[in-house]
C-alpha cells in the first residue's frame, strides 16, 4: 500500500510512460537494438516487437493497478484500467 502522494505521482508518471512506450512499439512495428561497443543497430520486428510492446503495456498495467490499490478502488476499475491498456493494442495488430 503506498501512502505517499509523491509515489502515487511516481507510479502513475510510469504507467503512462509505459504505456507510452507500448503504442510507440507497435505503431513503430518494432524497436531498435543497440549493441555494447558498436554503432550498429538491429531492428527488431515482428513477434519479438509485438512482445516487447505487450511487456512495455503490462508494465504500464501493473503501476496503474498500484495506484489504484493506494486510493482503495473498485475491482471494476481495475478491470477497466487492464482492459483499456490491453485490448487496443490487440485489435490494432488485428487491423493491420
Amino acid at each position: 500500500m503506498i501512502h505517499s502522494t509523491l509515489a502515487r505521482i511516481a507510479f502513475t508518471v510510469l504507467s503512462l510512460f509505459w504505456g507510452a512506450a507500448g503504442w510507440f512499439v507497435l505503431l513503430q512495428g518494432g524497436f531498435h537494438k543497440t549493441y555494447r561497443f558498436s554503432k550498429e543497430t538491429t531492428f527488431v520486428g515482428g513477434a519479438g516487437g509485438v512482445f516487447m510492446a505487450y511487456l512495455f503495456l503490462l508494465m504500464a498495467t501493473i503501476a496503474a493497478c498500484v495506484v489504484l490499490q493506494s486510493i482503495r478502488a473498485r475491482r471494476l476499475v481495475f478491470v477497466l484500467i487492464g482492459l483499456m491498456y490491453l485490448v487496443p493494442p490487440i485489435v490494432f495488430l488485428l487491423q493491420t
